[in-house]
């Protein structure tokens, strides 16, 4: 009886084991998830204030000019344009 005893000791020792191991990786995974939905949430932030600067905007005519030059890189005949490319 004290040989079943111990096994089924063992048994159950090897069971939490396993099962704390699987949580810990779960949480890690969720931890993981939870930054990755904490920089989306930033970045759609940015895109919000972008916008509603946008939206500020006096006329319609600065509105196309930013467009114009940072979506689709148009300049003034002449203008010299300089790209930091440093990444800084």
């Amino acid at each position: 009886m004290n040989k079943w005893l111990k096994l089924a000791l063992v048994v159950v020792v090897v069971y939490g084991i396993v099962a704390a191991a699987q949580l810990q990786l779960e949480v890690m995974n969720k931890r993981r998830e939870l930054e990755e939905l904490k920089a989306s949430t930033a970045q759609q932030v940015k895109e919000n204030e972008e916008m509603k600067n946008l939206l500020g905007l006096e006329n319609e005519d600065a509105y196309i000019e930013k467009i114009a030059r940072d979506k689709y890189g148009y300049a003034y005949p002449e203008e010299r344009i300089y790209v930091d490319i440093s990444g800084n």
